[in-house]
C-alpha cells in the first residue's frame, strides 16, 4: 500500500520541478533589464511633455460650458421643431383622408 505513496510523491516533485524551471526560463525572457527600463521612460518624457503642451493649450472650462449651453440651446430648438412636426404630420393625416374621400366619391364610390 505504501509503494504507490513513493510513486506518486517522486512524480509530484518531478513536476514541480518541471513547473519551477518553467518560471525561471519565462522570467528570464520577460523581465527588462534596467537600462532598457531607462532608455524606455527617458523616451516617454518627451511624449509626456508632448502631451502636457497639448492639454495646457486645449480649451478651457469656459470654453466648455459655452459648448454645453449651446446644445442645451440647440435641444430645446430640436423640441420645438418636432412639435410643429408632429402637428403637421396630424393635418397632413386629415388632408390624406379628406382627399381619399373626394377620390371615393369621384370615382363613383361611397365615401
Amino acid at each position: 500500500m505504501g509503494d504507490w505513496v513513493f510513486h506518486f510523491g517522486s512524480f509530484g516533485l518531478g513536476v514541480i520541478n518541471l513547473l519551477v524551471l518553467l518560471a525561471v526560463w519565462l522570467g528570464r525572457h520577460t523581465l527588462v533589464t534596467r537600462g532598457e527600463f531607462q532608455e524606455h521612460v527617458a523616451g516617454d518624457g518627451a511624449r509626456i511633455e508632448r502631451l502636457e503642451e497639448l492639454h495646457k493649450s486645449g480649451p478651457g472650462w469656459t470654453s466648455v460650458n459655452d459648448l454645453r449651453e449651446r446644445f442645451a440651446s440647440l435641444d430645446g430648438k430640436l423640441r420645438e421643431v418636432g412639435a410643429k412636426l408632429d402637428a403637421l404630420n396630424g393635418n397632413f393625416d386629415r388632408l390624406d383622408r379628406s382627399v381619399d374621400r373626394i377620390e371615393q366619391h369621384l370615382i363613383g364610390g361611397t365615401p
